[in-house]
């Protein structure tokens, strides 16, 4: 807590096309954003939502106007892909170049996981 940018750095880590960093991220994040929930400053959620800001910031400042996004919409844009490149109907026909060698079990917890943290 008391050196944020390591905090920031790991949302930049929700982008990430390597999968099981991305669920590590989320995980610790999803720490960060409960420390000291009873506390009335929330120290570790406004880290966490600073860092996504950051983010967002560098993605919108290195594309063009038609290309803004919000806060979550880069996140949300991974898990999407993430969904959309999965094989059909569980096979490699069509599956994505970032799934591969993942099983069906290790994007689905992926997945879940994600949306858990989303609501």
């Amino acid at each position: 807590m008391r050196n944020p940018k390591v905090i920031h750095g790991l949302c930049y880590s929700l982008t990430s096309p390597h999968l099981p960093s991305r669920k590590a991220a989320a995980e610790i994040l999803v720490f960060f954003c409960h420390w000291e929930e009873e506390g009335v400053d929330r120290v570790g959620l406004e880290h966490v939502l600073q860092g996504l800001s950051n983010v967002e910031s560098h993605h919108n400042n290195t594309r063009g106007i038609g290309q803004k996004v919000g806060r979550f919409d880069i996140w949300l844009q991974q898990l999407s892909m993430t969904v959309d490149g999965r094989g059909r109907m569980g096979s490699t026909v069509g599956l994505s170049k970032d799934l591969k060698g993942t099983d069906d079990g290790t994007i689905l917890d992926i997945c879940v996981r994600d949306m858990v943290r989303i609501r």
